[in-house]
């Protein structure tokens, strides 16, 4: 028979060492996180960590993430019956740990169970945090790998155009300068072809600026050049070979589309301007309307009236929707392409927009 008054006083003793035992996994964990670099060494420690403090034989945790690796970690062997817990963040899942009982076929006791639910709940909120390292630690590789293979482009790019022009003009001019006083004649038709090799280097250097951002946005913003790149496209129908189908376009923009970060800004010109190409060639459209809004992000709409994405001309389109999804996801965004009720294709691409940071904002030189 148990006394009302001892019950009260083992339940109280069971929560201050429940307590006890939880403050000091957490705190150890905590600790343990401050000096773990990577991912799967902080799975390795939780478990070891989880297993040493509470003397159980076996702890396994896993998740599923690309950044951990094989995503699991497990510490000793299975003895006793086993218990699974979830790991949770906010109602989200983040992984699971499951223990055994210390002896065969023994479950785990009231009070284990209570401080590794506990440990759970911290442990979610611990993997979720270094499931962002881990994303974080992705993204800032695609943008090393992105930026070393543009200086690997522009490198042969270089190498390939404009060095052997330079070269051309460099042995040129030394000749010239041989020629000079005995061959005015030669020398001057020497000059006038370097000329034109000078010429031909400046449009190669230019056109090697263009494909790192389009001069027309510095120029002119985002709107602007959209606007002048249309025009362009609509007097080339007007004077092509297929001037009987005339193709009309609009323009709408709204919201606040001149303070776009400059990332933002090339993607939607990219992207526009590739859709835009793709009417023209493949659409056989009368009308084509492009749409740029401001909303939570930057949404960017181009519908035309032509024969649909399916259609027989839309064969050719691939490499362009591609490159115009690579576009979108680049920045976190999405590209969704269609038919619309009354026929023909939509393409809506939605771009998060990131605040920019003070340090790239701030004009150079402005302040200290």
């Amino acid at each position: 028979m148990l006394v009302r008054g001892r019950w009260r006083y083992e339940k109280s003793w069971l929560a201050r060492l429940s307590t006890t035992e939880l403050y000091r996994v957490v705190s150890a964990l905590a600790f343990r996180m401050e000096y773990t670099q990577e991912p799967d060494e902080l799975l390795t420690s939780m478990v070891e960590l989880i297993a040493d403090e509470l003397q159980l034989p076996y702890v396994l945790i896993e998740i599923e993430h690309v950044a951990w690796g094989e995503g699991r970690a497990e510490h000793g062997a299975p003895v006793g019956r086993e218990l699974a817990l979830p790991l949770t963040y906010q109602g989200y899942p983040a992984g699971r740990l499951v223990v055994t009982g210390r002896r065969p076929g023994e479950r785990l006791g009231r009070r284990d169970r209570r401080v590794l639910v506990d440990i759970a709940r911290h442990g979610g909120a611990v993997l979720h945090t270094a499931r962002l390292l881990g994303d974080l630690r992705q993204s800032l590789d695609r943008v090393l790998y992105a930026r070393e293979e543009e200086r690997r482009r522009l490198r042969a790019e270089l190498h390939d155009s404009v060095g052997p022009i330079l070269a051309g003009i460099s042995l040129g001019l030394h000749a010239a300068g041989r020629v000079m006083r005995t061959d005015t004649d030669q020398a001057e038709q020497l000059v006038n072809h370097l000329e034109q090799e000078l010429q031909s280097a400046i449009g190669e250097v230019r056109r090697l600026f263009e494909t790192l951002r389009p001069p027309a946005l510095d120029q002119l913003g985002l709107v602007p050049a959209i606007r002048e790149h249309i025009d362009i496209l609509a007097a080339r129908a007007r004077t092509g070979d297929d001037s009987a189908h005339q193709l009309s376009f609009a323009l709408d923009d709204v919201g606040d589309l001149v303070s776009l970060p400059a990332i933002v800004e090339v993607a939607a010109y990219r992207i526009v301007c590739e859709a835009l190409t793709n009417v023209v060639r493949h659409s056989g459209a009368r009308t084509c309307t492009v749409t740029l809004a401001r909303e939570k992000g930057l949404r960017v709409e181009v519908i035309d009236d032509g024969v649909g994405i399916s259609g027989e001309s839309g064969r050719g389109r691939g490499l362009g929707l591609g490159s115009m999804r690579e576009r979108a996801a680049e920045l976190g965004g999405t590209l969704v392409i269609d038919t619309p009720p009354l026929g023909g294709t939509r393409i809506v691409a939605r771009l998060p927009i990131q605040p920019i940071p003070a340090a790239i904002g701030r004009p150079l030189g402005a302040g200290s």
